[in-house]
């Protein structure tokens, strides 16, 4: 038998809100039987300016305490990701939420979006379990949040019949202490599953590519995701840079590179990523001679295999902080040669076998 008075954790639904839910939890959910058959993912994130709001470890435990069970599995292993955010309303108090529920392939198979005017978003948090309890188990969710029925009166016959008499009084024994129920474990925050394309350009400082310690500029931009391969198309300008022979004769040299870079390994969560890639950039080391009685001017070609790893740091909003370091292997290394007075040909720069960069720069990331 149900209590007559609803707990104080328990939300009322009325038709405006039982309504919607139970739509969204139809096109997404299974049936009530096989429920239990199914193992869901839960990725929550608070975006700058949400950070009062509910947790993903605090709202998995809403959730689960709402159904009564454990229902949540690492994403590699669920049939269901549940994906959500948070963040402060624009233009208003109050804070939105929207939730996206994918199948196992990373298909969008339903969306839900909900809004509180309440500055302290905890009326947001409990509705967001709700809404997320109803598409695991529309049956179980709702259950509670109905208003229970009044327990039935006692029919008029049973009400004439005499009382039984008294038995006789026996000594109770305790009941036995059931046994302590192990917890379950907590959940699993999973890092956010979306795709994000980033722009960003930036200041570096390389050793190896050019006669002296260099300086440059580069632009970079692609695509990365944790449900494909992400990658970077990149472009490096380094300043020219003077070699001067004891003599008085040197070269004034420069280089342009361009590249692809493709990104396996990509490590996200609300304050930003990591990421390495490996590529391949390919370029002109472009050097003009001063101080020869015949002066002119030789462009090489250059090929390189680059690894590269990266920290993204989140600012505000779509903006972004990057700090790299980078290797490089170059894998054409023509020298730039002249001849000295005795007509002997001399070496004067090669690229070294190894080089290396640091990058700081800035950018827009866009989910």
């Amino acid at each position: 038998m149900r209590s007559p008075a609803c707990p104080p954790a328990c939300i009322r639904l009325g038709p405006a809100i039982a309504l919607p839910l139970a739509l969204l939890a139809a096109s997404v959910a299974p049936a009530r039987a096989d429920t239990a058959a199914r193992t869901y993912a839960l990725s929550w994130s608070r975006l700058p300016g949400a950070e009062a709001c509910v947790d993903a470890r605090a709202l998995a435990l809403l959730i689960e305490e709402r159904l009564r069970r454990a229902v949540f599995a690492a994403a590699s292993r669920a049939d269901i990701s549940i994906e959500g955010r948070v963040e402060p309303a624009p233009g208003a108090a109050g804070f939105r939420a929207a939730i996206h529920v994918r199948d196992s392939r990373g298909a969008l198979a339903g969306t839900r979006e909900l809004a509180s005017d309440d500055p302290s978003c905890a009326t947001l948090g409990e509705q967001s379990a709700l809404a997320i309890a109803v598409i695991i188990d529309p049956g179980a969710a709702l259950d509670d949040a109905q208003d229970p029925s009044p327990p039935p009166s006692p029919s008029p016959s049973a009400a004439q019949r005499p009382a039984p008499p008294p038995k006789p009084a026996q000594t109770a024994r305790p009941p036995a202490a059931p046994p302590p129920k192990e917890a379950p474990p907590p959940p699993r925050s999973e890092p956010p599953t979306h795709d994000h394309e980033h722009i960003t350009t930036g200041f570096v400082v390389g050793a190896g590519m050019l006669p002296a310690p260099s300086y440059g500029v580069s632009v970079r931009g692609g695509a990365r995701s944790r449900r494909y391969l992400g990658f970077e198309l990149h472009g490096t300008l380094w300043f020219e840079r003077e070699l001067e022979q004891p003599a008085g004769q040197g070269a004034r040299v420069s280089l342009a590179q361009a590249g692809l870079s493709l990104c396996p390994l990509w490590i996200a969560d609300e304050a930003g990523s990591l990421l390495a890639c490996a590529g391949v950039s390919a370029g002109a080391l472009l050097a003009r001679g001063f101080g020869f009685e015949r002066v002119g001017r030789a462009d090489r070609l250059t090929l390189d295999a680059d690894l590269r790893g990266a920290g993204v740091y989140r600012i505000a909003g779509a903006w972004v902080a990057v700090v790299g370091l980078g290797l490089g292997a170059p894998m054409l290394r023509d020298a730039l040669v002249y001849r000295d007075a005795g007509g002997a040909q001399r070496e004067l720069f090669r690229m070294a076998p190894v080089t290396g960069r640091v990058e700081l720069g800035l950018g827009l990331e866009l989910p």
